[in-house]
Formats: structure tokens, sequence, C-alpha cells
């Protein structure tokens, strides 16, 4: 019964193991996507990996708080397809390796530690609440991950049944009392271990927290610089408003000045065209009372002719 517990229990092992390293690649590639924008303000935003909808696991930029469940899932499942073909290991440190659950924690610090020092890369204009949130979730995420899954989810669950399951298999009486004192002795270890990595958690948290202390200043500071900054902005907006008003009403002067020329304009071309239309005329009238007086002045001519011939004829008839 055991044994097909075993079987049925590890394609559920596997599944969550897949699933686990799926968030954890998300993770990567959110963390390098995250890593592309260090140092702007950019990359206080948040970025998402290739499975958008799982974004609530890319707080650790570390990935960390995801490689953890996926590393000990791995472990566990062997262990269960182990178990499942009949094999049984009687090691203290079953299903893991020595020193595993001071690996995890050890971990966890390490993104505490990591946490803290990616606000160093930033300047200090540039440090906002998106940035300082982001760097506080990797500080805080990844070794809340690693202390709750080595105190709380593996005592209290996988290894305990990893544990029944093994003494199913192997059989009872003398191999009971050994699992059980194995079982002992590996809570025992697990509690040393645990109680080990919280003195180095709270000793490394008392450091981040001087540093915090340390960084109060200089964020305060910042504050007051995005304070003034956010002051002078507004100061800025409210004298551009005023003079783009101001543009905008010379604008609309210009406009209606210049539509005041271009009827005056239009009236002086009119005015222009009547004058030359007129003097047109004057000249043609000139030109027709020329030409008639011109033709007055040839019959004037004709007759002044004629009239001196009729007096040279007159004067020879009196002479003869």
């Amino acid at each position: 019964m055991k044994k097909l517990c075993s079987i049925l229990l590890a394609p559920l092992a596997l599944a969550a193991t897949v699933f686990a390293g799926i968030l954890w690649l998300n993770n990567l590639v959110s963390a390098g996507r995250y890593y592309r924008n260090l140092g702007t303000p950019q990359a206080g935003d948040g970025t998402e990996g290739f499975w958008p909808a799982m974004s609530w696991s890319t707080l650790d930029i570390s990935t960390i708080s995801t490689f953890i469940p996926f590393f000990g899932g791995i472990f566990i499942t062997m262990a269960l397809f182990q178990l499942g073909r009949g094999k049984i290991s009687h090691r203290s440190d079953y299903p893991f390796f020595a020193d595993y659950d001071r690996l995890n924690v050890a971990l966890g610090l390490l993104g505490t530690i990591w946490g803290i020092i990616m606000i160093g890369f930033y300047p200090m204009g540039e440090v906002n609440i998106g940035v300082l949130m982001q760097c506080l979730h990797t500080a805080m995420f990844s070794t809340l991950i690693a202390v709750v899954w080595v105190m709380v989810i593996l005592p209290m669950t996988f290894l305990p049944l990893l544990h029944r399951l093994r003494i199913g298999i192997g059989g009872a009486g003398a191999d009971d009392s050994d699992s059980f004192t194995a079982l002992a002795e590996d809570l025992a270890r697990s509690v040393s271990v645990t109680r080990n990595s919280l003195e180095e958690f709270g000793e490394s948290l008392q450091r981040g927290h001087g540093s915090l202390n340390d960084f109060a200043p200089e964020l305060t500071e910042t504050l007051e610089s995005l304070r003034k900054s956010r002051e002078l902005h507004d100061e800025v907006a409210l004298h551009s408003g005023e003079l783009l008003r101001q543009l905008t009403s010379a604008q609309q002067a210009l406009a209606v000045q210049l539509q005041q020329y271009l009827q005056e304009n239009r009236t002086l071309r009119d005015q222009r065209a009547s004058l030359e239309q007129e003097l047109e005329n004057i000249r043609s009238a000139g030109a027709k009372q020329r030409q008639n007086m011109e033709e007055d002045l040839q019959r004037c001519r004709l007759e002044i002719t004629e009239l001196k011939a009729t007096l040279d004829q007159a004067r020879r008839t009196l002479k003869g």
C-alpha cells in the first residue's frame, strides 16, 4: 500500500517540481530584464517574465525564493520514484544531503544581503519608492522563503511523509524504531541548524538595520531633493501655463490684425483695379478725342488750301 502511494505521489511531485522550475525560469527572465535597466529609475517600475500571469513570483530579483522550492522538489521527486521501485535509503539526511538546511538558509541570507547591496547601484538622485521596494522585496522574500521551507514545510509535511512511506515499504519492528530514531535525529538536527541559521539571520538583520540607518539620512535628503524638484517643476509648469496663455492671446491678436490687414489689402487691390480701369478709359477717350482733332485739323488744312487756290484764281482774274 505504501509502495502504491509512493507511485501515485511521484507524478504529482514531478508536476509540482516542473511548475516550480517554470516559476524559477520566469523569475530568471524577469531578473534579467531588471538588470538591463539597473541604475535607472525604470528599474523600479517592475518587469515581467515570459509568463505575465505569474508576475507575483518575480518580486525577488535574486531568484532565490523560487529556486529553493524547485531545488528541494527535485530531491523529493527522486525519493518518491525510488520508494515506488522499492529502493530504500537509510541515510540520516534522507532524502537530501548533509547541510541541505544550512545551504537553504545561507541562500536566503545571500538574497537579503544582495537586496541591500542593490540599493547602492542607484545614484542618490534616482532612488525612488519603486526602486527601494524592489530591493527590499529581494532582501525579505529570499530569507522568508528559506526559513519557511526549512522550518515549516519540510518538517511538517514532506519529511514525515517520506519517513512513513519508507517505514511502510521497509517493514515494521526494529526498522520502525530505527526509522523513528532517525526521524527524531533529523528533526533535532533541523532544529539545531535552524536555530544557528536564525542566529545568523538575526545578525544579518542587525547589520542590514545598521545599513538602513546609515542610509536613512541620505534617503531623507533624496526625498527632500525630490520634493524641491517637484515644487520647482510645479512652479515652472505654472509659469509655463501663464506664458502659454499670453502667447495664445498674442497669437489671437496677431491673427485678428492679420485678418484686418488682408481685408484692407483686398480693398486696396479693388480700388487700384478701379483706378486703373478709369485711367484706361481716360486714355481711350483722350486718344479718340485726339484722333477727332487731327481729322478736323486735316479738313481745315484742305479747306485753307482750297481757299488759297480760289484766292489765287481770283487774283489772276482781276489782273487779267
